[in-house]
């Protein structure tokens, strides 16, 4: 029975320390030390590169992590060199600097900056000098690299959802990384067609699931109003409007939408199968029908938030629902802070200088909903009932 048990024990730490080795800030701890990064996959560089010998680039939700070895130099060679990193296709440019010029073997920071070689914020960086070997370890965040004008404190550092990363540099010879990603896995983004929110609002380009919801006028003038509606659950945020019939066109970019003051944009486009933009699909050009298959997206990294539909015809509407957790990410906000009473809004300067306030609408709405259609039925069944009853009652069968 002990064996059993101390067998047991050894199976759980296993799994335990297992469970570690996937999550990027759990392990790589920037301090000059590189045994967290023994199982981490390199790249051989040392036949393109007569300055560095081997390399390896991974991310998470959050930070970026390069390890790099150096072939021997001298005791004042500076080999560090300037990172052209693209994400997402957005290209920046990254200057690793030494700051220690002693001469001496230890372990020394160094300097993250940019191209204008201003600090980036929330870096760590670390080299160790042993016996005219280098070897350097970094950490960066993806957001204050690539966001235009970030200023990003240690303890709010947002998270971006990567698509694609890579890393380059000439110095010594050509070097090129392609970056792996090591955090926690990214649920997929509810698909339309699937199950209802507790609203009971199906994204599907049929709009009668709105005539119970508020509705508020938006425009530039009496003559030229539309029709909007922003509601919640606890799961996601629906957003609907109606153009007017005057205006012939449905605007699907530059949609603001606030949490607490923090605002992304949104926009309107098709999604390929993997979740990524599908840019060579028009949407400003459609024939009238409904299309129940976009997705809405964020500017900042594309975020898919969720699904849209939009119908073209008369008075042309869409619909969309935003999953409260994905827009969380986006914006760097605590899980939970969209339901512990926040304050969500939209503008939609298409449509008119207002301002939309989302409106709870929970469990009770929808159930609602269903104990209205289930009275009518069973009073449409009673009637039946009894008008059947009243006409074998006249023909004497009773």
């Amino acid at each position: 029975m002990k064996k059993w048990f101390i067998s047991i024990c050894i199976i759980f730490l296993f799994f335990t320390l297992k469970t570690e080795e996937v999550h990027g800030e759990q392990v790589l701890i920037i301090d000059g030390s590189f045994g967290d990064w023994e199982g981490i996959e390199h790249v051989d560089i040392s036949n393109s590169s007569n300055v560095f010998s081997q390399a390896a680039m991974v991310y998470d939700e959050q930070f970026i992590y390069i390890h790099v070895k150096e072939e021997k130099s001298g005791q004042w060679a500076t080999n560090y060199p300037t990172i052209k990193m693209v994400c997402n296709g957005t290209s920046k440019d990254i200057v690793i600097v030494r700051n220690d010029y002693s001469g001496n073997d230890g372990i020394f920071d160094l300097s993250i900056k940019n191209s204008w070689y201003a600090n980036i914020s929330n870096t760590e960086a670390k080299v160790l000098r042993k016996q005219g070997y280098n070897e350097w370890e970094i950490k960066m965040p993806i957001y204050d690299i690539f966001i235009s004008n970030s200023n990003q404190t240690s303890n709010n550092v947002k998270t971006i959802v990567v698509e694609s990363l890579n890393a380059s540099w000439s110095q010594g010879g050509a070097v090129s990384l392609s970056g792996a990603y090591i955090g926690d896995e990214i649920p997929p983004i509810p698909d339309p067609g699937e199950e209802p929110g507790l609203s009971g609002i199906i994204i599907d380009g049929y709009f009668d699931d709105w005539e119970n919801m508020p509705i508020t006028e938006i425009g530039y003038g009496p003559s030229n109003m539309n029709q909007a509606s922003l509601v919640k659950d606890d799961h996601y945020i629906y957003l609907y409007y109606e153009m007017n019939a005057n205006n012939n066109w449905m605007p699907l970019d530059g949609i603001n939408l606030s949490v607490n003051g923090n605002t992304c944009q949104i926009f309107i486009r098709y999604a390929k199968a993997d979740g990524t933009i599908d840019w060579s699909r028009d949407v400003y050009h459609l024939s009238e029908g409904i299309y129940p298959e976009l997705s809405s997206f964020t500017y900042s990294y594309n975020n898919r938030l969720g699904a849209t539909a939009i119908s073209i015809g008369h008075n042309n509407r869409l619909e969309l629902r935003v999953d409260i957790a994905t827009l969380e990410t986006a914006l760097g906000l605590t899980q939970g802070t969209i339901n512990s009473g926040a304050t969500i809004s939209v503008t939609l300067p298409s449509l008119g200088s207002g301002k939309l306030e989302a409106q709870e609408v929970s469990t009770g709405t929808f159930a609602w909903i269903l104990i209205s259609i289930g009275t009518a039925f069973s009073l449409f069944w009673y009637q039946r009932k009894r008008k059947s009853q009243r006409c074998r009652e006249s023909r004497g069968w009773n």
